[in-house]
């Protein structure tokens, strides 16, 4: 429901199922994934400064019930740290989610699903926070990663490295950014179409590159392809 932009009835279901669960013990871990939901629920509705002080309560509920390594607990601490990115204060993400990859490649392996979603939150709050290098150097790293774990034109993979493409760029490589950029173009139009928004998000970021280049040649129409579409 939440992501069908459902919201409303997503947090209806969370606080019923909640209800639900009153007799689980308060450390199980899917009471403490209802309560994830239900503060992710909040969060979409825009009232993220509730969101975030049931996301401390829980957290620190999880920590002290199951300890900071379990998988619910790191759950709950990268919700909160995306979470406190958008609310204009990623310095305190990042420390959170450097610690949340540290425990899951640790504890999962540095390949599993779990860690490579908390890796690709934090190479962003990278950038939020100036480390560009960092960031690039992180997100390399991922795009390998989703690379030989499921191919060069998975949509998973592409997304990778549409994020390394604007990394590059952002950081004012766009020598190397844009070659990145065209293949991701190239292998979304060949996969899913010139007309899917996938695609189309990967041609406005070549636009981008091309412009930050003085390129605007061939950053204009691009552009107007993007809009025409």
């Amino acid at each position: 429901l939440l992501e069908a932009a459902r919201t409303k009835e997503g947090l209806a279901l969370a606080d019923a199922a909640l209800r639900d669960a009153a007799s689980l013990p308060a450390g199980d871990p899917l009471r403490i994934k209802l309560r994830l939901d239900q503060a992710d629920a909040i969060a979409a509705l825009g009232d993220r400064p509730r969101a975030r002080a049931l996301l401390e309560a829980l957290r620190a509920d999880a920590i002290r019930l199951r300890g900071e390594r379990d998988a619910a607990t790191t759950e709950v601490t990268n919700s909160l740290a995306t979470l406190l990115g958008r609310m204009g204060e990623p310095d305190a993400g990042r420390k959170l989610l450097e610690t949340v990859v540290a425990i899951r490649a640790a504890t999962l392996g540095k390949d599993h699903a779990d860690t490579l979603g908390a890796q690709h939150n934090l190479a962003i709050m990278r950038i939020m926070t100036g480390d560009k290098a960092g960031a690039v150097a992180m997100q390399r790293e991922l795009a390998a990663i989703q690379t030989r774990r499921l191919g060069a034109a998975h949509p998973s993979t592409l997304g990778e490295l549409g994020n390394l493409a604007n990394m590059l760029s952002d950081s004012g490589d766009n020598a190397q950014a844009l070659p990145i950029a065209q293949a991701v173009v190239d292998a979304r139009t060949r996969v899913m179409g010139a007309d899917h928004p996938q695609t189309l998000r990967g041609l406005l970021n070549l636009s981008t590159v091309y412009a930050r280049s003085g390129d605007f040649a061939r950053a204009i129409p691009l552009q107007e392809q993007v809009a025409d579409a």
